[in-house]
């Protein structure tokens, strides 16, 4: 438990940081944060009522709300890593697609991005497939934070696409709908992966994805040539 996700504070005091009191008190609030994230990924967000939180973290109903406001708060402190994680991501592509001046550069940046988001996987794999699991699902309260990081990443990914546009780069068309095109597959492609349903390598799922992005948006007259995909 300790690591996968931060506990959010509680409201009473604590006692003495790293003292018996508060190690308890950290516990209880990890055991309620996987309890809800395993039920959340077996049954989804709102199927899951606060009663079977508790129930499957082997507690009372009313120790849930001495952590947490309701569910919304306890799906946010468990995206809040996540989401994260993403936005550092994101910055270091952007960081890179600024200085990117040739399309092999730009397929440097995109294969860079696709294998950060692939350790990413591999290290918060339930909060990912929670999150890949609920964001296509109708907007709801409980439901919020995920909502906004999936708004948070397609505006990113629309964004860093703009850098192929100015240099000239993007195919006739609206740059826009290939980006978006490639989200959505590759989400996909990495829930099939955490499902189980999907057996391919990092390597081929890398691939795969930065040809998508390539061909969605890069002028293959740019090139004179198939794209270079980063190895």
């Amino acid at each position: 438990m300790s690591g996968l996700l931060r506990t959010k504070i509680p409201k009473e005091r604590p006692g003495p940081e790293g003292g018996k009191r508060d190690r308890n008190r950290r516990e209880r609030s990890a055991s309620l944060i996987n309890a809800g994230l395993d039920l959340f990924l077996e049954f989804g967000i709102e199927q899951t009522s606060i009663d079977d939180i508790a129930r499957n973290a082997s507690m009372a109903k009313g120790n849930f709300y001495r952590y947490f406001d309701d569910k919304a708060s306890l799906v946010e402190l468990i995206v809040a890593p996540l989401a994260q994680d993403i936005r550092l991501t994101l910055h270091r592509c952007e960081e890179r697609l600024r200085k990117a001046t040739t399309p092999d550069a730009l397929a440097a940046a995109y294969s860079e991005l696709s294998l950060s988001f692939g350790v990413l996987s591999a290290q918060r794999p339930k909060a990912l497939r929670l999150y890949l699991q609920e964001k296509r699902a109708p907007q709801s309260p409980s439901r919020g934070a995920i909502h906004r990081l999936a708004t948070e990443i397609e505006e990113s990914a629309i964004r860093l696409s703009e850098y192929a546009v100015e240099g000239g780069l993007v195919r006739v068309g609206d740059h826009r709908i290939g980006v978006l095109f490639v989200v959505g597959a590759a989400e996909q492609l990495t829930l099939s992966r955490l499902n189980g349903a999907l057996d391919a390598d990092d390597a081929t799922v890398v691939n795969v994805v930065v040809k998508m992005m390539l061909d969605g948006i890069i002028r293959r007259d740019a090139v004179g040539g198939e794209l270079p995909i980063a190895r």
